[in-house]
């Protein structure tokens, strides 16, 4: 491998590190939502609470209206005691998670319960977000060009 076969090597795997941490950071795809807030869904209410409790008016979600709840990457599992004392759970799918919102999906129901706050998107970020985007796009496309010297900036 000769020095510009290296270099190139070198040059892409420092921008798909660059543009993993830009995807991470922009498009941010963590769990979202607050614990401790109640979710509303049409007249039934969800509180997930920072103990591992959690309590709901929805019987068709879960049959018991308390109990613990448990997340592990893209799955609520709801743990209830029945009336014959034994225990119980109970998956759900999550299909969409925000600060303000979250969708489960089990059997092939859909439940979506949303706070009372709505959620804010501001027109700024928007675009920030999508020049923070082309600026990147051209990074890269710097960063993986062979003869940086002769770029034509000015576009003349």
């Amino acid at each position: 491998m000769n020095l510009p076969q290296k270099y190139v090597t070198k040059s892409t795997g420092v921008a798909l590190s660059l543009f993993l941490v830009f995807f991470l950071f922009v498009f941010n795809a963590s769990a979202g939502y607050e614990i401790d807030q109640t979710f509303y869904n049409s007249n039934f209410t969800l509180n997930l609470n920072k103990d591992g409790s959690y309590h709901t008016t929805d019987s068709t979600l879960v049959s018991s209206n308390n109990g613990n709840w448990n997340r592990s990457k893209k799955q609520l599992t709801f743990t209830y005691a029945t009336s014959d004392s034994t225990t119980q759970s109970k998956s759900f799918l999550i299909t969409y998670s925000t600060k303000n919102r979250i969708s489960l999906k089990s059997d092939k129901k859909l439940f979506t319960f949303k706070t009372k706050t709505p959620e804010q998107h501001s027109i700024f970020v928007s675009i920030g977000r999508g020049a923070l985007g082309i600026i990147f796009l051209i990074f890269i496309g710097w960063l993986l060009s062979a003869d940086r010297k002769n770029i034509n900036w000015s576009g003349h």
